[in-house]
């Protein structure tokens, strides 16, 4: 739901005046003038809230308060005002004892009708919503002592003082606090209503409903209820038509997951979605609202359609990550349309609330827990294990995960001792893996069944094998700050069910063997997907991915959201992968280039190879491949290649990261480079740290050797360019008919003296007469890193060369994700600069022009860059005039063969054979 920010507009005359005097510490003053300036501009947010400041330096905090809140109201973006409106809330909690205890009023509650009355209901609300019963209670003393009761009865306030109770689980003082109803309103028979509901009696629940069914359509809770107490008599179709009421009068996104309990035929999922089209015509987008796919799914399982369910949820994900800002901008700025986990449903809902950034349940949720300890203190039926852990000790307050507690149930029978009677727990859902409560303050539990006769537990459509020394009995959660557990109490393997795992650990520890409901999961796995791109949690998004994944989501011909394909690994896998190489990748975006040259070749190794990724972006840049892809976030991880049993790393670039892993001594580290070329950084001092230079020739030592770098003996081996034997084809005779020509200019380099680029106003102009010939057809492909170094020209030379080639009907842009290969064996003729593209090139034996020469004699150019003498020079003269004697005559055709040679090796069983036997002898033990 989007908001208006009107406090960004032009800013009313008093409050400029009323900021020079803030500043001087004049608070009447400073009053005075933001008063006028709310009066000139009420929707200025700052103004209320500089009011506010002011009056809480006179320490008037009752007003204080009211202008604080209203300024939140006005712009709920402006998270920091919250840390000052609680300030001065403790200054009115402690004028409220101060008032009570001595009897006198210290400061009178500021009521102007409608909008103050409803002010005060939100603050109350969101003590409510905090768990903060002690706050409400003194607060509500205060508008008790300072109003009367009967100012009360009948209130926004009554409904608050109701609810508290309910949301306590007190029956009783429910009970009584339905007298500041009046007898026979709307309000009375609801709550009366609700908590018969609550203790098993849904047909006098429904008697109660229906006294006032005349106003019921004011409130979509009562036709909520109604319908709930409606199910549970067997009247499905009644039901259904009461929420397909509140449906056609409401946008209200939580009806649909009302709806989709009512759904247990194919025949009943097809009205349901029947109806959901209907609904969703005029707001398409309505559709992938997180709670009604939610809802859509469920329906969709319910009704047998598991491939139905899947999508709905993969299209959801896919909308919302595809959103401006992302996945991130889904979280609600207000409550209006949706029902938010661990939510009480308020009578007249949350859409009062001018904000929900402040929202902790976490208090709520101990309540839940300590209701269940108490009504189960009798018995070890039921115990409480994994997300109820994770919430209770160690997940922070602003999170919203879990959507529910978790506890594991001996047998179904428990179910009895946890609804009816006084309880305040109502039975909302239930299947054959688990049953769903809802406590009266919002806070959902699922309870698992242990499966009979065995020592295993259905969870979202896994099978786990229960850890007894993991799971504590109920009566062990109130007042204990922490649970006893070590770092043993972890699951061994896949299918361990341990009480402090995460959601995110739990979906990492899935296998496939477990898996006996592969729908139920991917929905369940889709759903924490979502979530954790809105949070940005990154080990929860990896373990929704990896259960993806298990479950064949990735191959779906829907699939647009599983484009990086990654696991953030365990400890045990990685062991049970037994890995012998492993590539790493680490760098700037879109390094990922760097491991695609090599995953084809990795691929046809005769050993257990794998490839990480110390980016988490990395994995998006990756081609498809059947190598395991780990994402490895910290040292720690690293530690585990050692202790998994990998012999070697293999480092295509020179990452500022690959320290890190080379400080494991007994791993061999070779570096294999992302191409051969003449450039400096392949001259780098760096080298000299690891095990092993792949490199690919001759020449590639001698620039080593000749650079006086401190080269080891052995520490070079030659092994070639394994990746273009694979992918490039070759010509035997010299090339004198160009009809396409590719053009792949290097980057421009951190430093000038690496700025071997092209890009620039020689590139420019030689492609502008390119694009004069219509006998030509020109690929261009640009280096990722073009433009990357902000100090140069490339960037702005880069941005009027793509825009000549779009412009051009002779022209091609090559993306990056597009294997430069493909297109070496389209073009009769490269273009290129002082880059690895030459060289991989060399392979083909067709010709190459060479760019980016600059003033230098073509001797002083070949000494430096060797090799460039294979290669026609581009420097005063024309490109149309070098394309012209290549025609004529392509007299460096020798010269090209002399150079490969020298440039990628040579060998009698090819460059892949030797590249495999040189990593296999690293780690195969000499016989």
């Amino acid at each position: 739901m989007a908001f208006i920010s009107l406090w960004k507009s032009a800013a009313p005359r008093g409050y400029r005046q009323g900021l020079k005097e803030f500043r001087q510490k004049r608070w009447s003053a400073a009053s005075r003038a933001f008063e006028a300036a709310v009066s000139q501009d009420p929707a200025h947010a700052p103004s209320h809230f500089k009011l506010g400041m002011c009056r809480y330096r006179l320490k008037q905090y009752d007003q204080a308060v009211n202008s604080i809140a209203h300024a939140i109201s006005l712009a709920p973006e402006r998270t920091e005002w919250l840390e000052q409106l609680e300030q001065v809330e403790q200054q009115v909690r402690k004028g409220a004892k101060k008032t009570l205890g001595q009897g006198t009023r210290q400061f009178s509650v500021q009521s102007d009708g409608e909008g103050s009355d409803k002010l005060s209901t939100q603050l109350m609300q969101m003590r409510l919503l905090q768990g903060d019963y002690q706050q409400f209670d003194t607060i509500l003393s205060l508008y008790e002592h300072d109003l009367g009761t009967e100012e009360l009865h009948g209130s926004r306030l009554a409904h608050a003082a109701c609810e508290a109770q309910f949301m306590r689980g007190r029956a009783p003082e429910f009970k009584n606090q339905l007298g500041l109803f009046p007898s026979g309103s709307v309000e009375f028979y609801y709550y009366r209503a609700k908590a018969l509901f609550y203790r098993g009696a849904a047909a006098e629940a429904v008697k109660e409903l229906q006294l006032c069914s005349d106003l019921r359509t004011l409130y979509a809770e009562i036709d909520y209820l109604m319908a709930a107490g409606l199910a549970s008599l067997g009247e499905k179709v009644a039901a259904k038509q009461v929420l397909e009421s509140v449906a056609a009068r409401s946008r209200r996104a939580m009806t649909w997951t009302h709806l989709a309990r009512q759904v247990g035929s194919l025949s009943e999922l097809s009205h349901y979605l029947e109806f959901l089209d209907s609904w969703v015509a005029k707001q398409p987008a309505s559709r992938h609202h997180r709670d009604i796919a939610s809802a859509t799914a469920l329906a969709a399982l319910r009704g047998g359609n598991g491939t139905l369910a899947r999508k709905v949820w993969h299209d959801c994900v896919a909308h919302h990550a595809q959103r401006k800002g992302g996945a991130a901008s889904v979280l609600p700025a207000t409550l209006r349309f949706t029902q938010l986990p661990g939510m009480p449903t308020w009578l007249g809902g949350y859409a009062d609330l001018p904000y929900e950034t402040s929202i902790d349940i976490g208090s709520r949720a101990r309540q839940a827990v300590e209701d269940v300890s108490a009504l189960t203190s009798e018995t070890e039926r039921l115990r409480w294990i994994n997300e109820t852990a994770h919430w209770l000790h160690f997940t922070p307050h602003s999170s919203l995960r879990p959507s529910y507690l978790q506890m594991l149930a001996q047998d179904r029978a428990v179910i009895d001792e946890l609804v009816g009677g006084d309880t305040p727990f109502q039975l909302s859902d239930t299947d054959n893996e688990a049953a769903y409560l809802t406590h009266g303050n919002g806070i959902g539990i699922r309870v698992v069944f242990l499966q009979p006769e065995a020592n295993t537990v259905f969870d979202h459509g896994v099978e786990w094998t229960l850890l007894p020394s993991t799971v504590v009995p109920s009566t062990t959660v109130r007042g204990d700050p922490e649970p006893n557990a070590t770092s043993d109490d972890r699951a061994p393997n896949g299918k361990g069910y341990g009480q402090f795992e995460t959601v995110a650990d739990k979906l990492l520890h899935i296998d496939k063997q477990s898996i006996r409901d592969p729908d139920r999961l991917v929905c369940h796995a889709y759903e924490n997907l979502l979530h954790a791109l809105m949070v940005q949690d990154m080990a929860l998004e990896a373990g929704a991915v990896h259960a993806l994944q298990l479950c064949n989501e990735a191959e779906q011909p829907y699939q647009t959201v599983l484009k990086g394909k990654f696991v953030i690994p365990t400890l045990e896998m990685l062991q049970t992968a037994a890995l012998d190489v492993v590539l790493h990748v680490s760098g700037l975006e879109n390094v990922g280039y760097q491991a695609n040259m090599w995953i084809p070749v990795l691929e046809k190794l005769n050993c257990r190879c794998a490839i990480v990724i110390r980016e988490k972006r990395t994995a998006a840049e990756l081609i498809p491949t059947s190598l395991p892809v780990y994402w490895i976030r910290n040292l720690r991880e690293l530690e585990w290649l050692g202790e998994a049993g990998v012999k070697t790393v293999l480092y295509p670039g020179n990452a500022q990261k690959n320290s890190q892993v080379m400080r494991m001594h007994r791993l061999n580290h070779f570096f294999i480079n992302h191409g051969e070329s003449d450039k400096v950084v392949n001259q780098s001092k760096f080298l000299m740290a690891y095990d092993k230079l792949l490199v690919a020739g001759p020449l590639a030592e001698r620039r080593l050797r000749e650079s006086g770098l401190p080269v080891r003996d052995e520490q070079i081996v030659h092994v070639g360019r394994p990746q273009v034997e694979l992918s490039l084809d070759r010509v035997e005779h010299p090339t004198t008919t160009i009809q396409t020509i590719l053009y792949a200019p290097t980057w421009e380099g951190f430093v000038e003296e690496a700025n071997y680029s092209s890009v620039n106003a020689q590139g420019l102009a030689m492609m502008q007469q390119l694009s004069q010939r219509s006998d030509l057809y020109i690929y261009f492909k640009p280096h990722p890193y073009t433009g990357y170094n902000k100090d140069g020209d490339s960037k702005r030379y880069l941005e009027e060369i793509e825009a000549l080639v779009e412009r051009s009907s002779n022209m091609e842009y090559v993306g990056f994700d597009k294997n430069i290969h493909d297109y070496m064996n389209k073009a009769d003729l490269l273009v290129t600069d002082i880059s690895s593209v030459l060289n991989d090139y060399l392979y083909t034996l067709k010709p190459i022009i060479l760019a980016g020469v600059g003033s230098a004699s073509e001797d002083d150019f070949i000494s430096l860059y060797p090799s460039s003498r294979a290669a026609y020079l581009l420097q005063s003269q024309a490109v149309d005039e070098v394309l012209k004697n290549i025609a004529e005559e392509d007299v460096l055709f020798s010269t090209r063969q002399e150079v490969c040679s020298d440039s990628l090796g040579s060998f009698p069983k090819g460059s892949l054979a030797k590249f495999e036997a040189t990593v296999i002898t690293s780690f195969t033990p000499a016989i």
